[in-house]
Parts: C-alpha cells; sequence; structure tokens
C-alpha cells in the first residue's frame, strides 16, 4: 500500500496525513484543533487519541507496536465478526479476522471542528475461507472533542448470517486499583473466568483479573480516575453488552507484548454486541455499531 499516492488522494495539509512507521506499520494521523488520532491501515486499528490539552486516554503497548503491524494490544482492535474464540473451532484466529487483514482507505474529510476517515474490508478468497459469507465493514473515525469511531456492517450475501464483535478499546489510567468504572450497576454479567452470572452492586473496581461480558446494556460508563484527576467517559450506539477486562500481572506474563506491569496501568471497556447480544444480519441489511470517547476534567 503506497503512501505517497494515498497522501495524495486522500490526505489534507496540516489535517490527514500517512506515515510509514519504524518498522513498516503504515498509518493514517488525524489532526483536528481539538484532538489527534492514528489509525493502522492493517487492521483498522485506532491506535492513538488525544484531546486537546489533556493525556493520552487510550493505551498502547509500547513493546507490541515494535512489531510494524496490527494487531497490538493497546488502542481499539476489532473484533469481528465473532468475539473470542470461534465458536465451532478453536483453530480459526482469536476474535475473528478482521484485524489481521489490510483495509482499504474510502474517503476523507473536515466536518466544522472534527477531522475523518473511513475505511473499508469486503470479504475475499480469504476471509471466505474462515467465514463463508459475503459482506462490507466500513470504519469511520472521527476526531475533535470527543474520539467517534463507527463499524457499519453489511450483509452482501444471499443468506442471512449471525455475528458477534467488539470496539476492544484499551483506556489509559494512571493506576488501575484506585479507579472505578460507573454505569453497569445492576446489570447481569457473565464472569468468563468462573463462567458464572452475577449482578453487578456500585462502580466496578480492579484489583484482580477481570474478564466479564455485561449483557442488555445501552448505558454510557465513567472510567474515573483520581490520580489523573479526570473521567474518561465512553458513550455507545448499537451496542447491547459492554466487556470489561485486564489480565492482571500473572496473566500479562503470557503474554508476550504486554508488560509484566503494564496490567496497573490500562483498562479495557469495550462496546460490544457478545453472548446474548449476537446478531442477525438479513441479506442488504446493514448495522452500526460505535463508541464515542471523550474527557471530563475533574474541577
Amino acid at each position: 500500500m503506497d503512501r505517497t499516492g494515498l497522501q495524495a488522494r486522500f490526505g489534507i495539509a496540516e489535517r490527514i496525513e500517512f506515515i510509514d512507521e519504524p518498522g513498516g506499520m503504515l498509518t493514517a494521523r488525524l489532526m483536528a484543533d481539538r484532538g489527534t488520532a492514528t489509525v493502522a491501515l492493517y487492521g483498522g486499528q485506532v491506535l492513538t487519541y488525544q484531546p486537546a490539552g489533556g493525556p493520552p486516554l487510550l493505551w498502547v503497548s509500547q513493546a507490541a507496536r515494535k512489531a510494524g503491524r496490527a494487531p497490538v494490544h493497546g488502542g481499539i482492535p476489532l473484533c469481528w465478526p465473532w468475539f473470542g474464540p470461534h465458536p465451532s473451532d478453536p483453530g480459526k484466529p482469536l476474535h475473528g479476522f478482521v484485524r489481521e487483514r489490510w483495509w482499504q482507505v474510502n474517503d476523507s474529510g473536515l466536518n466544522d471542528e472534527k477531522v475523518w476517515l473511513q475505511l473499508c474490508l469486503s470479504h475475499d478468497e480469504t476471509t471466505l475461507s474462515f467465514w463463508p459469507y459475503a459482506f462490507r465493514l466500513t470504519l469511520t473515525v472521527t476526531v475533535g472533542k470527543h474520539l467517534e469511531v463507527a463499524l457499519k456492517i453489511t450483509n452482501l450475501d444471499a443468506k442471512a448470517f449471525v455475528w458477534s464483535g467488539a470496539l476492544h478499546t484499551y483506556l489509559q489510567v494512571a493506576d488501575v486499583t484506585q479507579c472505578g468504572i460507573i454505569g453497569l450497576d445492576g446489570v447481569r454479567y457473565f464472569d468468563k473466568l468462573t463462567h458464572e452470572t452475577h449482578t453487578q452492586s456500585g462502580p466496578v473496581n480492579i484489583g484482580a483479573e477481570i474478564d466479564r461480558v455485561y449483557q442488555g446494556t445501552t448505558a454510557t460508563c465513567l472510567l474515573e480516575d483520581p490520580v489523573q484527576g479526570h473521567a474518561i467517559r465512553i458513550a455507545k450506539q448499537g451496542s447491547h453488552s459492554t466487556v470489561i477486562w485486564n489480565p492482571w500481572h500473572a496473566k500479562a506474563q503470557q503474554i508476550p507484548d504486554f508488560a509484566d506491569d503494564a496490567s496497573t496501568s490500562m483498562v479495557c471497556i469495550e462496546t460490544a454486541n457478545a453472548l446474548a447480544a449476537t446478531m442477525m444480519l438479513a441479506p442488504d441489511e446493514s448495522h452500526t455499531m460505535m463508541a464515542v470517547i471523550d474527557r471530563l476534567e475533574k474541577k
């Protein structure tokens, strides 16, 4: 994929720049007056987002970024058309195959104070070997005061298909043990570690490994970080489950590109349609799943 050609077609002076990162990772840098972001074209993965005047809101493993291409642990990897292991074939890629495909740049532009980039991915011989359906995915990343990440799924097949997926968002914190996640009180969740179902009571606090799918929720979550003096707000549309994940120390040691102590500086709050929220799309039908992320400064 040619950086010069992409810049000529889709670049915008001082707003969108295509960059060959060290190691060969091709990214697009989006620069709005009120925020900046970078997007890897391999995997369609948002890697960074930083609102003007504030710290970065997305966490990314520095070790993983040296690999030269997505998927990396960090930013917002895309999980589709299944979430987690394949339901019947554990030999197929974890979290689907779209995060290991080159995405094509489809469009870019300016809208008021926002800068946006649109990528697309469609079926081919490789994807059909994993999943026998024709589809088109459209990813629109919009940067300004907020970060908006919208994944539109369109069924191009003659048959209906079932899918699950997530915007697997890694958020950066100073010390996760001092943080609380608000917005899920009273929501039923499936604990993937114990295979039990419980109801959340109060904020979600993290001091150990956590892997939960909160079901039947469209709620906005607030990640309160008292050390940094702010909260990160994660609103969503087209999503009926929320995943909370942190590998903690022991499991982090088993992840090759995940520093042993990194688990205290991040938590995933994922905009998802998983488990009971698995969806069916009829031929020619579309569905959009979107996350909106911003920073609320505490006064």
